[in-house]
């Protein structure tokens, strides 16, 4: 079947057929260099393609797109196409939100959402579970953590480190998703700092009452014991 072929049955056929719709994949891949988005799913890449495809059936040489074919390649997928993903960006002495809907979402959105919260392991392990495939660059970058030694000597496998986290009291919900063995090691590191946080508190805590207590066989007045009462 050709490609003028597959047109002339219209996207609407072509998406909702079984066998049509992989024929559609493959020729735009061999024409274009990579698989188009679908059609007819409200995607504007996804009517862009379908016309460059178009073009290319009734005779336009693919690289006519070439610009534009570069500019729409992809190197990861997200989970939830249709959720609104959003990240702050500084402009100026200002910071603007910038967004996008999952199925919409270019490659440099996707490096520029999961940049933005390295800082944060919390908020950046978050970011990266909502990612199926992440953009080739971090997925370098993961490749690197799992190949270094780790100082928390976690479990190697991601099933076991997922049994260390629900050994440990962490919410199932908070890594049940997670996919990745460096994912999952981020949260940890996360978990533990938040841990380590709430013992630092008690223990301040347990320090204050017991000065409280001291300061009350003595009659001796406590800085901030005012405060406690």
């Amino acid at each position: 079947m050709t490609a003028l072929d597959i047109i002339k049955k219209g996207k609407v056929a072509v998406r909702n057929s079984g066998s049509l719709y992989p024929i559609y994949q493959n020729l735009f891949k061999e024409a274009f260099g990579f698989e188009p988005e679908c059609p007819t799913c409200g995607s504007t890449n996804g009517h862009r393609h379908w016309s460059q495809f178009e073009s290319f059936a009734y005779g336009a040489d693919p690289l006519t797109f070439k610009t534009e074919k570069m500019s729409n390649i992809k190197t990861f997928e997200v989970k939830q196409k249709s959720k609104i993903f959003s990240y702050l960006m500084e402009k100026g002495d200002r910071q603007i939100i910038v967004r996008q809907y999952g199925d919409v979402m270019t490659e440099a959105f996707a490096q520029a959402y999961l940049k933005t919260a390295e800082a944060d392991a919390e908020v950046f392990a978050k970011r990266k579970a909502e990612f199926n495939v992440l953009p080739v660059d971090f997925r370098k970058k993961a490749d690197e953590v799992v190949g270094a030694k780790s100082d928390k000597d976690y479990p190697a496998k991601l099933a076991d480190k997922k049994t260390y986290a629900a050994s440990l009291g962490y919410p199932e919900a908070d890594y049940n998703s997670i996919t990745s063995k460096a994912d999952m090691d981020a949260y940890l590191d996360a978990a533990g700092m938040h841990l380590s946080d709430a013992a630092a508190k008690a223990d301040q805590d347990a320090a204050t009452e017991e000065d409280l207590s001291d300061a009350a066989k003595t009659d001796e007045p406590v800085e901030g014991a005012d405060d406690l009462s």
